[in-house]
């Protein structure tokens, strides 16, 4: 390799070369070649040569073809350590990089590591907004795979920033919706999240959202509603909700009627929406109560309030 590299041929002829020569290498599987070849050009012949960054380029976009996730994820990480201080030349290849890298991971469940490999992909130099808004999503994704919200949260608004400038991208703006929903129902925002996932529920891009996936978005925005704190804002979800036609089908429907046309909630009833929720749903609250008990007190106390002032 190295005497295609130096030879004094013209470009596009060793550009060729090379190409067959990586070509070989993959389908060989001879990865230590590849990773002296990285060596070899990064560290060695540097982008001085005009040979090196379509070089790079090209051993970049062929890693994807390496089915052995190891060495993958060696290659990447080799490759990436001396990038690191060349960021300016070479920030799409690391971003392809660090995405081959995260997925190794995320084939793996290990969905924490995939993020936080891509968050180290640094957003100054990805020139489009919307690659931008693309990755920040992906990390938040990531983060509710793994049920961190936290770290999930951190990102979905860094996102959400960005997403205003990415109106025409739909599929953004669904990813947007699901995420920013997921991370606000996970920080017991219910009335944010109900709203957001009742908007998730109804838009008219079934390329994008199955009618199903919409239907589980309606019943995410029902228990969502339940749970959050009794008030105006409340009541216009539940109304909304209520008068939908896709609501009669949902499994919390009788919980989200009784609360809409101001029934009395029993035990029973209770017990049976409980069997829906997440945990983060029915956690404790100061004072013994979970966060149910609290919406079905506030409930049937304001319905014991009306009966007595009759």
């Amino acid at each position: 390799v190295s005497d295609i590299v130096l030879s004094s041929a013209p470009l596009d002829e060793k550009l060729a070369t090379f190409k067959t020569v990586i070509d070989d290498v993959i389908v060989n599987g001879a990865f230590e070649i590849m990773a002296n070849t990285i060596t070899l050009l990064l560290h060695k012949v540097g982008e001085s040569n005009p040979i090196t960054r379509p070089a790079i380029s090209y051993i970049v976009d062929s890693l994807a073809n390496v089915t052995d996730d190891q060495e993958l994820e060696k290659l990447c990480a080799h490759t990436l350590s001396l990038m690191r201080n060349k960021i300016m030349y070479y920030g799409d290849d690391c971003l392809t990089l660090s995405v081959l890298q995260s997925e190794v991971h995320q084939a793996k469940e290990e969905y924490s590591q995939a993020a936080k490999i891509l968050a180290e992909v640094d957003l100054d130099h990805i020139s489009e907004v919307a690659a931008r808004a693309n990755l920040l999503l992906r990390i938040t994704e990531l983060y509710l795979a793994d049920d961190d919200s936290v770290a999930a949260s951190r990102y979905v608004l860094r996102a959400h920033r960005l997403i205003g400038q990415c109106a025409n991208n739909t599929a953004l703006l669904v990813r947007h919706k699901s995420s920013y929903a997921q991370v606000l129902d996970a920080e017991r925002k219910f009335q944010d999240a109900a709203l957001r996932y009742l908007s998730l529920s109804q838009m008219d891009c079934p390329d994008l959202i199955s009618d199903t996936d919409q239907v589980i978005a309606l019943q995410h925005a029902a228990t969502c509603a339940i749970l959050a704190g009794a008030g105006p804002s409340r009541s216009r979800v539940l109304a909304l909700l209520y008068n939908d036609p896709r609501a009669r089908a949902l499994p919390n429907y009788a919980m989200l009627e009784a609360m809409h046309c101001n029934k009395i909630i029993g035990p029973e009833q209770q017990t049976q929406f409980r069997e829906l929720l997440k945990p983060h749903q029915n956690a404790d609250l100061a004072g013994g109560s979970t966060i149910l008990q609290r919406a079905v007190l506030e409930r049937n106390g304001k319905l014991s309030l009306t009966v007595d002032s009759l």
